[in-house]
């Protein structure tokens, strides 16, 4: 599968290079009263060194990882330097909720437990509500994924992968473009993001949430097919 935690040498010649962009609103630099009603709170937590949010995004130090580099490519590093392609994530999630090539890695008592909530809120880092079952990320406003059956995770750059058994839908998305600084991420790589989901909603027989942007104009690719193979070997992107 071509996805990796701790890259190996072989592999390191298909990495995409990281497209970095600003946020649209960048709070590291953001005067606090010039802030928008909505992000004072993320100000005034980023600002504060005692902060879970300042103490979670400034953990390392220097703070910013240099995600091109092969010395990072090649750590472990969990929920971090995942890299791989959209298509071997929704492989992955596919064999969570089923059979892919003789291998299932969820028993069906453990998958009913990657579905229900185990916890929920305001998140106390990213300071926005949030849910999660044991292990995975459950659908929310901001991040509707198919419907209320789905589990998964967001990762870095804008990527997203996720599964619904009841829908019998795998799906991963990743993006070699990731914004720097803390704040909103660009509408551009939103508007991907929510166009593909959209389209496999679409397929699914639900419509789009209202809270997900789309544009008609972003291409919109296909649900992946858990089965399907390639002789090519895409480039390798950031999860």
């Amino acid at each position: 599968m071509d996805f990796f935690v701790g890259l190996p040498v072989g592999e390191r010649d298909r990495v995409s290079r990281v497209a970095y962009q600003r946020p649209d609103v960048d709070l590291t630099i953001l005067p606090a009263e010039s802030a928008p009603e909505e992000l004072r709170e993320q100000v005034t937590a980023w600002r504060d060194p005692n902060s879970f949010s300042h103490r979670a995004y400034a953990v390392t130090d220097p703070a910013a990882i240099v995600f091109d580099s092969p010395e990072v490519q090649a750590a472990e590093l969990p929920a971090s330097n995942g890299i791989g392609t959209a298509r071997a994530l929704a492989r992955m999630y596919a064999a969570l909720i089923g059979e892919v090539d003789g291998v299932r890695l969820l028993s069906s008592a453990v998958l009913a437990s990657a579905a229900e909530e185990q916890a929920g809120g305001k998140d106390q880092v990213m300071l926005i509500p949030s849910r999660f079952s044991a292990g995975y990320m459950l659908p929310t406003e901001s991040n509707p994924m198919i419907g209320p059956t789905s589990f998964g995770r967001t990762g870095r750059g804008g990527s997203l992968a996720f599964a619904d058994s009841e829908h019998g839908v795998a799906f991963g998305v990743c993006d070699e473009q990731h914004h720097w600084g803390y704040g909103r991420r660009p509408r551009g790589i939103s508007d991907r993001r929510g166009a593909k989901v959209a389209r496999v909603r679409a397929r699914s027989g639900m419509a789009p949430p209202e809270s997900m942007s789309v544009r008609s104009t972003v291409p919109a690719a296909a649900p992946p097919t858990a089965g399907a193979q390639s002789r090519w070997k895409p480039p390798l992107e950031r999860r």
